[in-house]
């Protein structure tokens, strides 16, 4: 199975090849892994983010609409990226729900460490205060 990978196939035909091999496969690399990103972050928050995903009524269309055209288009007619493109917006709003849910708790994790440790200092520069006056 390949990614967006295909789309650079054409472009780089011979006789008159756009970039070099080296280049083409680099590139095909990046774009592999875009698309592949892409598709985990999407089923990931497909099936992620529960019921609050699903219960707005647009989350569902645009998830209708996905998983239609992926079975349609991804899979039985050959997952070339023409047929998809169209649907990738609407992957990326389901993508941006997920890495907005892990980014913020991410902070959430920070922001509990953070916490821990100036209760941690607090404490024990307390108990550093009570033994400077229980020797004065």
């Amino acid at each position: 199975m390949r990614g967006d990978s295909y789309a650079f196939d054409w472009l780089n035909q011979s006789p008159y090849p756009t970039t070099s091999t080296i280049t083409a496969t680099y590139i095909s690399v990046v774009t592999d892994f875009a698309w592949f990103s892409l598709l985990g972050l999407t089923l990931i928050g497909a099936i992620g983010l529960g019921r609050r995903m699903w219960g707005l009524a647009i989350m569902r269309l645009i998830a209708a609409m996905f998983f239609i055209t992926l079975v349609l288009y991804g899979f039985l007619y050959y997952g070339n990226y023409r047929y998809r493109l169209p649907y990738e917006p609407l992957m990326m709003v389901v993508a941006a729900l997920v890495v907005d849910r892990g980014w913020r708790g991410l902070m959430i994790m920070r922001a509990a460490e953070t916490a821990e440790a100036a209760e941690v200092s607090a404490v024990s520069a307390d108990s550093a205060n009570d033994g400077d006056q229980s020797g004065s």
